[in-house]
């Protein structure tokens, strides 16, 4: 990783898993609410920044997620099982609903409910109601669509984020996404699917010596991947939002590194270009006001932007990140708990799968292959920088699915649909939570 200095910026990725402590000093939900009782006195010990080490975050357990025990949706209609000579009119009118619909052969009845009245409590007082045999809900059925693409059984992020539901929605279409970073691998196939338009705006290097935005690292095309591979294009993985259009905006070098004037450049360009999304994988500890005006101007241009925490473990600030307006973006592990790398703090907005993921990576060699063995076509990079791209997607549908709605709406949104992680609601490791890509589209 670089050395941070106050006006280099770079990628946040980290090629390998990081071990995470246990034992007394392990940051469980209880931990930090006996830290606010005043119980103890801090919940960290261990390595300092200095170390090279990242603290280790201690395991904590996740919340039952509730969309994995989300009962079906229930509309505000109910079928009836009625005797044979019992009145549809009556038994309607008995709790001021209206019969709409009937099936004689089955000796069912279907009810319009008055708005406002709660199914079940229109269930209940059918149940008092003679020759009515039973009530229940006209639940709403869906389509339950499963990509063919052979990967997705190694991308354990789509299903923590809900990402299967959303797709029966939306998958993104209308919606242009910048990935400010160190460039795209143009030519690789789940970019451009074969029979179908590319996914890949022309896009810029802003990047001196370099000619377009050409992937000479590795760290780009891995976050675009997260946000766009193509659906159903028979081979690899699957975006979370692949239906959308990538901007490739390449402002880090083959090293993962850049100047603040280039990330500047870049993001007036991703913002003048018509990107309604910006994803910014990458920080640093010395914004600067410079750096501060650009982000205040894609903004005021209707952009959301969404960054990285950072990967050091530890409660210091990154920027872009802790820009006001920002969407901060801390990373989780497959079992659910705060990744041991993951920055946190009070400015971070949500968490996302982070650790162990599995996206596309350039088909030629380049830094992360060649020295740290990322992979060919394909590879597992885990960092705060790829669970950025998974809140990016999911801003990507959120603003396919609502065209109209502005960006802090959709960041308001975002945090408002997340799988609460601990009883705190919010706390400085998963901030609102773990985002869930199903109830940020349909706000259930």
């Amino acid at each position: 990783m670089a050395i941070r200095t106050p006006r280099l910026f770079r990628a946040e990725a980290r090629t390998s898993r990081v071990a995470r402590a246990s034992g007394p000093f392990a940051r469980s939900w209880r931990g930090r609410l006996a830290v606010m009782a005043g119980v103890i006195s801090s919940l960290l010990a261990g390595c300092g920044a200095g170390s090279g080490v990242p603290f280790a975050i201690g395991p904590q357990s996740m919340l039952q997620q509730s969309l994995a025990a989300r009962s079906q949706e229930v509309t505000n209609r109910l079928i009836v099982k009625l005797g044979s000579q019992t009145s549809a009119q009556r038994v309607a009118s008995s709790i001021g609903a209206e019969a709409v619909d009937s099936f004689s052969a089955l000796g069912l009845t279907v009810l319009s409910l008055p708005g406002g009245m709660d199914p079940e409590a229109a269930m209940a007082r059918l149940a008092g109601v003679s020759g009515v045999d039973y009530a229940e809900p006209d639940y709403r059925l869906k389509a339950d669509l499963v990509p063919n693409d052979p990967a997705i059984g190694q991308q354990w992020g789509l299903k923590a984020i809900d990402a299967y539901d959303a797709w029966n929605y939306t998958t993104g279409a209308n919606v242009v996404v910048a990935v400010v970073d160190t460039g795209i691998d143009i030519h690789h196939p789940e970019f451009n699917p074969p029979g179908r338009p590319s996914e890949l705006l022309p896009g810029k290097s802003f990047v001196p010596g370099t000619d377009g935005p050409i992937d000479d690292n590795g760290h780009g095309t891995h976050v675009a991947g997260i946000i766009a591979a193509a659906m159903n294009d028979g081979i690899g993985t699957v975006g979370v939002a692949p239906g959308v259009k990538i901007l490739p905006v390449k402002v880090l070098d083959a090293n993962g590194q850049g100047d603040t004037s280039t990330i500047v450049a870049g993001l007036l360009y991703a913002a003048d270009s018509g990107a309604r999304i910006i994803n910014l994988s990458l920080g640093g500890t010395g914004g600067g006001q410079a750096l501060q005006d650009a982000i205040s101007y894609v903004q005021a241009k209707g952009c959301l932007v969404v960054a990285a925490m950072g990967n050091d473990g530890e409660n210091i600030q990154d920027f872009p990140a802790a820009y006001p307006g920002v969407v901060a973006v801390g990373a989780t592990s497959e079992d659910g708990t705060i990744a041991s790398f993951s920055n946190y703090g009070g400015w971070i907005s949500v968490s996302a799968p982070g650790d162990g993921i599995y996206s596309t990576m350039p088909d030629y060699n380049v830094t992360l292959t060649s020295e740290e063995g990322g992979g060919l076509g394909y590879g597992y990079l885990s960092g705060t920088s790829m669970a950025t791209p998974f809140v990016s997607g999911v801003a990507a549908l959120v603003a396919s699915a609502y065209p109209h709605m502005p960006a802090a709406w959709i960041k308001k949104r975002i945090e408002q649909s997340t799988t609460p992680m601990t009883p705190l609601g919010f706390d400085e490791f998963f901030g609102h939570g773990l985002v869930n890509a199903y109830r940020a589209v349909r706000g259930d």
